[in-house]
């Protein structure tokens, strides 16, 4: 099993110890931070681990950004993204390749849907995409829904990408003690299908709880599930015209049935299974 933590770290310097400790207890094999707020040029380094960043560059001051760090033990390339979004992303290889987007995307700035999807389709499958998106929607536990939410919605409305999350409260409040759930995991159904999702209920010194997804990756016999797909290139269509005649002469004026329907249907769709093998 591969280990990824995903966390709104809020000052990666300011709360060094604490990620130094979630490393310890839990190894993790890919850590995906939000809020790093390094300084727009600083490029940092992390004890074994290869560190990915975008820090954010229209400040004089350091906030916000994202990172990806990757532990050595694994070959990793940064996948080169065209987006305004604070978002960077890897292919990391397991050895199965998996593909892994980080974003934050504060409440400071619009978040609009065509920049979302124009990152996703810069990601090919399989592929994570973690982050802090300050969307509420009660489809992730939250008590409301807003702007951000609905935009969210309709990405989640595509069939290839699975919302990880349980309902568990991601964030928490200090100013009024509430609790929210603004921190997601989505991926692709091949990834969902060998992940386990759970929120480590440690602040860490942080107002974000980490997130830890545990992935399968057997490379020895469990490789990714392909989408099914008819190969019309080598269908017969002699053939199957002959036995779709034979079965409509076979049936009389008066002798239709829903039994006997079904049985026509059914040999109807093992024709085109057998002559698309």
């Amino acid at each position: 099993m591969k280990t990824i933590i995903q966390w709104n770290v809020n000052g990666y310097y300011a709360h060094y110890e604490q990620l130094q400790i979630i490393i310890k207890q839990h190894n993790p094999d890919i850590l995906c931070l939000q809020e790093t707020n390094f300084k727009k040029n600083h490029n940092p380094s992390m004890k074994n681990y290869s560190l990915l960043v975008k820090n954010r560059v229209n400040t004089n001051f350091a906030s916000g950004g994202v990172a990806i760090a990757i532990s050595n033990k694994y070959s990793a390339t940064e996948i080169p993204l065209k987006t305004n979004l604070e978002a960077i992303a890897a292919t990391v290889h397991f050895p199965n390749k998996i593909n892994v987007c980080n974003v934050y995307l504060p409440n400071s700035q619009p978040l609009h849907l065509q920049d979302v999807q124009d990152l996703l389709e810069q990601i090919p499958p399989p592929v994570i995409l973690t982050g802090d998106f300050n969307s509420h929607n009660p489809l992730w536990g939250s008590s409301r829904i807003d702007a951000r939410g609905k935009i969210i919605e309709k990405i989640l409305q595509d069939p290839n990408l699975i919302l990880l999350n349980t309902g568990h409260p991601t964030h928490f409040n200090a100013s009024n003690g509430s609790l929210s759930t603004i921190d997601l995991t989505i991926c692709d159904p091949r990834v969902a299908q060998r992940t386990e999702w759970s929120v480590i209920d440690d602040l860490h010194d942080s107002d974000h709880f980490p997130i830890k997804v545990t992935y399968e990756d057997n490379s020895s016999h469990c490789q990714f599930l392909q989408t099914p797909k008819w190969n019309l290139d080598k269908i017969n269509w002699e053939t199957y015209q002959n036995q779709i005649n034979k079965s409509l002469a076979s049936i009389g004026e008066h002798a239709i049935n829903p039994i006997k329907i079904n049985d026509i249907v059914n040999g109807w769709e093992q024709i085109i299974v057998l002559k698309t093998l």
